[in-house]
């Protein structure tokens, strides 16, 4: 506790130093005031205002448009649920306010427009971060959170929320349904970087320094220009990086002192194309740019026959739908060889098999290896999740004996959904008869005798006749701790019944929170339900 007491004390020392550095006119741009936006939830019975989000960016022009100046971007505030409001306000201020609301903020205060809000109580002052505006060809992260620099890099320096201080007032539906609003309302995607939700940030862009730094000719040279709009900075001051890199190795190295003009030097690669701008004296980056070039291109292009006759299709109501058809024409842009390929396929191999642990195929015969991948899930997931919920329309209760019982985590909420029609379904199709629903209730009830079910937490439940909707696909879901986590979702392929019939893949999915949401609201409506409920744990005797 003491270290991360050090640690904490530390950072906020070194963070102070750091506001004073960037915020100092010159030193990254030609600062004259600030764009303050502000996001807050208010409490409607106690009128009390809560800080949800904030940035604070250091502009280079003075607003004169009085609209402008301040701007409600809530008109009205957005209702949450019945106890809670957001509110957005977009502003411009001085300098010194800026400095006066950083003040206030390392005493853990903060005032608003006459009105005392209430912080996260455990906000934390983090030195400066450099944010790239691009890196590897993609937008970094926190640039959804960030007002866009069109010039290049910015500075962050953040009053950091540890926890969540929402995750016991919103729950995730609420959470999306926040920031979904403010991403309407203004170009801020809490949804991708949920972790700075609570945060205070100060963004300082960097727009003293342009630079143009390429490979060129035969993939072996480089041409650096740099141009700084602050004539009191030395050129002896300013110092660039350039290195490449393949295989977790430095392929090329080159260092170009000062600011240069078409500078060309050897650099021998172009793979993974990494430059640093650097101020030697203040330690200050004005350029981070990560980039590898396209050696091919493969361009598709489709032409039309010249009076081919379409591809009809007829539907059994007599309306018809055409389809028109073209010839495909393939054209390749580049070099279609390079020397390194090898090393290349070599890589992407290796990574496509470092990835794949929450993807796997099983064949005919290996129920076994797919309940023991299903375990394995269950148990390193466990302690990080709320609940785990098994969503399967041929769910019988041997095949929660044979997933969810694995969790060694005492009383975990476990939620299991099945379907009747789909089950006698299937005794169709093997040539039993069907059941009605007590009987398969009363089935399902009498397996779970074979367990003492210690510190199981479960419920079972059950779609019948016109209670809840159909279902087809199969799922296992793990609703996270923090309600502004996502949930993990794996699809099963196949019914947990029908591990080991045939082939399937049991793989994560990169969207859980659509599947976890229809999950709950079926879930709702079996709750309703008295009739759906097949067995209730701890209690067994606890059923209708």
């Amino acid at each position: 506790m003491n270290d991360l007491l050090a640690e904490c004390t530390s950072k906020r020392n070194i963070a102070i130093e750091d506001f004073t550095l960037l915020s100092k006119h010159g030193v990254l741009g030609l600062y004259v005031e600030c764009e303050l936006t502000y996001l807050f939830i208010i409490k409607k019975e106690e009128s009390v205002c809560y800080h949800y989000f904030a940035i604070c960016n250091y502009e280079e022009f003075i607003e004169s448009d009085i609209q402008f100046k301040e701007r409600k971007l809530t008109n009205e505030l957005i209702e949450i649920n019945k106890y809670y409001s957001l509110g957005i306000i977009q502003m411009r201020i001085a300098l010194n306010e800026s400095k006066d609301i950083f003040d206030q903020l390392c005493s853990n205060s903060f005032c608003f427009k006459g009105k005392s809000v209430i912080l996260p109580q455990d906000i934390q002052l983090l030195p400066k971060t450099h944010i790239p505006l691009y890196w590897n060809g993609e937008n970094v992260l926190l640039q959804n959170i960030l007002k866009p620099n069109f010039w290049g890099d910015s500075y962050i320096i953040e009053f950091f929320s540890i926890d969540n201080p929402f995750s016991k007032i919103f729950s995730s539906s609420e959470f999306d349904k926040i920031n979904t609003k403010i991403k309407d309302l203004i170009n801020i995607d809490l949804s991708f970087v949920y972790d700075r939700i609570g945060s205070f940030i100060f963004q300082f862009p960097i727009t003293i320094m342009i630079e143009e730094c390429n490979i060129i000719n035969d993939r072996c040279k480089a041409k650096l220009s740099l141009n700084c709009y602050n004539d009191s900075i030395p050129s002896s001051d300013i110092c660039t990086i350039i290195h490449t890199k393949q295989d977790d190795v430095i392929t090329g190295f080159h260092v170009v002192e000062g600011i240069v003009n078409n500078y060309t030097f050897d650099i021998g690669d172009s793979n993974n194309y990494e430059y640093l701008i650097i101020n030697k004296k203040n330690n200050l980056i004005y350029k981070h740019f990560l980039v590898n070039y396209m050696r091919q291109a493969l361009i598709s292009g489709n032409f039309n026959i010249q009076y081919s006759e379409p591809r009809i299709i007829r539907y059994e109501d007599n309306n018809n739908v055409e389809i028109e058809i073209f010839n495909q024409n393939l054209i390749m842009s580049g070099n279609k060889y390079a020397i390194d390929d090898r090393i290349r396929n070599r890589i992407r191999f290796n990574s496509i098999i470092k990835q794949s642990g929450d993807f796997r195929a099983f064949e005919k015969g290996q129920k076994k290896e797919a309940l023991d991948f299903i375990r394995e899930k269950i148990k390193s997931h466990s302690s990080s999740t709320s609940e785990i919920c098994l969503w399967d329309p041929y769910l019988h209760c041997e095949g929660i004996f044979s997933t969810l019982y694995y969790s060694d985590i005492i009383g975990i909420s476990m939620k299991c959904i099945t379907s009747h029609s789909k089950n006698n379904k299937l005794k169709k199709l093997n040539g039993e008869e069907k059941i009605d629903f007590n009987k398969f209730i009363n089935e399902q009830r009498q397996y779970f005798s074979r367990s003492n079910n210690k510190g199981i937490n479960l419920e079972f439940r059950s779609t019948h006749e016109n209670i809840g909707t159909d279902f087809h696909d199969r799922f296992i879901i793990f609703m996270p701790n923090d309600n502004s986590d996502f949930p993990i979702v794996y699809s099963l392929g196949t019914s947990i019944s029908g591990f080991g019939l045939g082939h399937h893949v049991i793989q994560r999915t990169l969207d859980p929170l659509k599947i976890a949401y229809a999950f709950q609201q079926l879930w709702q409506i079996l709750v309703l339900d008295t009739e759906s409920l097949i067995i209730k744990l701890p209690d067994i005797n606890k059923v209708r």
